[in-house]
């Protein structure tokens, strides 16, 4: 590998409001369009519920909750970035609801400042005039929110009330 390889990465950037946020496109499995969400977590507000992908059942993670944003209006922008997260030594496939998709960015390493404000957060970084923040691939779900997905039994069952359907 070159030495250019090792410090360039590419990272789907997406909004959330009004802020710009970017994953690694090699933790990203699919990018879905909105689709129905199935209702799981009554007691928790940041999982929205769950999906089915090809025959598996998906936790949705709301990011805007996350990210102590207000909520909004579902629109035909949304979408459902499914990437595989590690929590706690468990790898688990994770759908993120994300208010637009943008564009794919290229980033060189050495431009990412750390942010440790936030366990999701790696850092930030410039691009096309506008800060990106950058997404780790871990730190999605609390201890709660995953003890809390193991007891509904969400990965594994699929019988909840439907949300909303496009």
């Amino acid at each position: 590998m070159s030495k250019l390889d090792q410090k360039t990465q590419f990272f789907l950037t997406f909004k959330l409001e009004d802020k710009m946020f970017g994953l690694n496109v090699k933790k990203i499995q699919n990018i879905l369009e909105m689709t129905e969400i199935a209702i799981g977590l009554k007691d928790n507000d940041i999982i929205s519920g769950v999906i089915k992908l090809k025959d598996k059942n998906l936790p949705v993670l709301n990011l805007r909750k996350k990210f102590g944003m207000p909520p909004a209006n579902i629109t035909d922008k949304n979408c459902i970035i499914v990437v595989e997260t590690e929590e706690n030594h468990h790898h688990i496939l994770t759908g993120l609801l994300v208010d637009e998709i943008r564009e794919v960015i290229e980033i060189n390493s050495s431009e990412i400042n750390p942010i440790s404000s936030m366990p999701i957060l790696q850092g930030a970084c410039n691009s096309g005039g506008k800060t990106v923040s950058i997404l780790k691939n871990e730190g999605f779900f609390t201890d709660e929110d995953l003890e809390m997905i193991k007891k509904s039994k969400i990965i594994n069952e699929f019988h909840y009330k439907k949300v909303f359907v496009f």
